[in-house]
C-alpha cells in the first residue's frame, strides 16, 4: 500500500485531510506529521521523502519555491484560497512558475474536488519510487558484476600460469594444445578423451556462460559411454541441440553464437572423423583437412557438417579455434594460417603453438585477449603403425 504523509501546522488542515484518510483507507496509510515552523517543515522534508508516493504540506508562505528542497516525491500545498490575503499573490507565483511543485489544494472547497490530483500524484510517486529502487539494484548488480568480473579475471590469469601448455601422449600420436583468455563473454573449451582406441575430442566457442555450461554437462555424460561410433555423437549433438534451442542459446540464422566441433580419431587406423560447426580449421603445411564454415548448430545441417580424412605419419596438424580467427581475422604476423605453419616446419609442436600465441598478444596492451582462443597441434609419429 502507497504511503502519504500530511505536513500541517493547525487543526482545520487536519480535519479537513482526515475524509480522505477515510476515503484512500484502501489505497493509502496516511502519516500525520505535526510541526509548527517553516524551518522544521523544511528539515522534515530533506529527511524523510524516500519512502513516500506524495506529501501534502499546509501552505506556510513566502518564498516556499526557493525553500524547498529538491526531490522526487510530489509534493501537493493545502491552503484556504480565502484566508490567503496577501499571501495569494505569491502562491499565485508558485503556480505559474514552481518546478518542484505537483498541484495546489484549495482547502475552502470541498475535498473530494481534489481527488484525481492526488490519486495522480500518489500514481506519480510510486511510480519514481520504484525507479530509485531499480536503481539502486541496478547498482549494487553492478557491484556484484564488478567483484565477479574482477575474480573471473583472476581465475583466468591463474588458469594461464596453471596450464601454459597441455600435452597427452597416445599410441602413435601426440596432442599440444595452448588456450589464452579472453575479455568477451561465453568463451571456448577444449577437452579430449580415450575410449576402446580413440580419442575424442570436443571444441566449443560460445557467445555465453549457460551455454558453455550446457555443452560441459552434456560432454560429461558423452564421457559415461564406453563405445562411442558416429551415432553416438549424432545423439549427443541431437540433445544438445534440443536444449539449446529450448533456452534460446542459438539461432539457425546467427551460427556465431555456437561454434562446435566433436571430432573422434581412431588411433588404429588414424582415421580422424565428426561434426564441424563453424570457423574452426584443421590444416598441415600441404593441405586443408577441415575448412571453415557458417554451418549452424542444427539437425538440417548435421550430415553436411559430417567430415572424415585419414591423419598421415610424420606430419603436424594445426587446429585453430573460432576465437584465433576473431582475434586476427585469419592472419597471424602477416601470414594466413597455412604460410604460417609453413614457415614453423623445422619446429617442434610445443614451439609452433608458443610462437603462435606470442603472436596473437605482442600487439595487446592488455592481459587478455578479445576473446579466447586454443590451438592444438597433432602430431603423428613417423613410425606409427597404422591398420590398413
Amino acid at each position: 500500500m502507497d504511503q502519504m504523509a500530511v505536513l500541517y501546522h493547525g487543526k482545520r488542515i487536519k480535519a479537513y485531510i482526515s475524509t480522505l484518510e477515510k476515503d484512500f483507507s484502501n489505497e493509502v496509510n496516511v502519516e500525520w506529521v505535526n510541526l509548527s515552523s517553516k524551518e522544521d517543515i523544511l528539515h522534515w522534508l530533506s529527511q524523510n521523502t524516500i519512502r513516500f508516493s506524495a506529501i501534502i504540506v499546509e501552505y506556510f508562505g513566502e518564498e516556499i519555491d526557493t525553500s524547498l528542497p529538491a526531490m522526487r516525491t510530489p509534493i501537493l500545498l493545502a491552503a484556504n484560497f480565502q484566508e490567503l490575503g496577501d499571501d495569494e499573490w505569491g502562491l499565485r507565483q508558485i503556480c505559474s512558475k514552481s518546478k518542484k511543485l505537483h498541484g495546489v489544494i484549495d482547502t475552502a472547497r470541498d475535498i473530494q474536488f481534489f481527488y484525481p490530483l492526488i490519486r495522480s500524484s500518489i500514481q506519480l510517486g510510486r511510480t519514481l519510487l520504484e525507479m530509485a529502487n531499480l536503481s539502486e539494484t541496478g547498482m549494487k548488480m553492478s557491484h556484484i558484476m564488478s567483484m565477479a568480473l574482477g575474480e573471473l579475471t583472476r581465475v583466468k590469469k591463474l588458469h594461464e600460469r596453471l596450464v601454459p601448455l597441455r600435452n597427452e601422449t597416445f599410441k602413435g600420436l601426440k596432442v599440444f594444445s595452448k588456450f589464452a583468455a579472453g575479455e568477451s563473454s561465453g568463451g571456448e573449451f577444449f577437452d579430449i578423451f580415450t575410449t576402446d582406441q580413440k580419442i575424442n575430442i570436443l571444441l566449443s566457442s560460445a557467445t555465453s556462460y549457460v551455454a558453455s555450461s550446457v555443452i560441459l554437462s552434456h560432454f560429461e555424460n558423452l564421457r559415461k559411454i564406453v563405445n562411442i561410433d558416429r551415432s553416438v555423437l549424432e545423439t549427443f549433438l541431437e540433445e544438445l541441440t534440443c536444449e539449446l534451442r529450448d533456452l534460446e542459446l542459438i539461432d539457425r540464422d546467427r551460427p556465431e553464437m555456437l561454434e562446435l566441433a566433436i571430432a573422434q580419431i581412431d588411433l588404429r587406423t588414424m582415421v580422424c572423423s565428426g561434426f564441424f560447426f563453424g570457423r574452426q580449421e584443421i590444416m598441415t603445411t600441404k593441405e586443408i583437412a577441415v575448412a571453415a564454415n557458417q554451418y549452424p548448430l542444427n539437425e538440417n545441417f548435421f550430415e553436411t557438417a559430417y567430415q572424415e580424412f585419414k591423419l598421415k605419419r610424420n606430419e603436424k596438424y594445426l587446429v585453430y579455434s573460432p576465437g584465433v580467427k576473431k582475434n586476427t581475422n585469419g592472419m597471424i604476423n602477416n601470414l594466413t594460417y597455412r604460410e604460417f605453419l609453413k614457415s614453423q616446419d623445422d619446429k617442434s609442436s610445443k614451439e609452433i603453438l608458443n610462437e603462435a600465441f606470442f603472436q596473437l598478444k605482442k600487439n595487446s596492451a592488455k592481459d587478455f585477449l578479445k576473446y579466447d582462443a586454443t590451438v592444438i597441434c597433432l602430431e603423428v609419429d613417423p613410425n606409427a603403425i597404422v591398420q590398413v
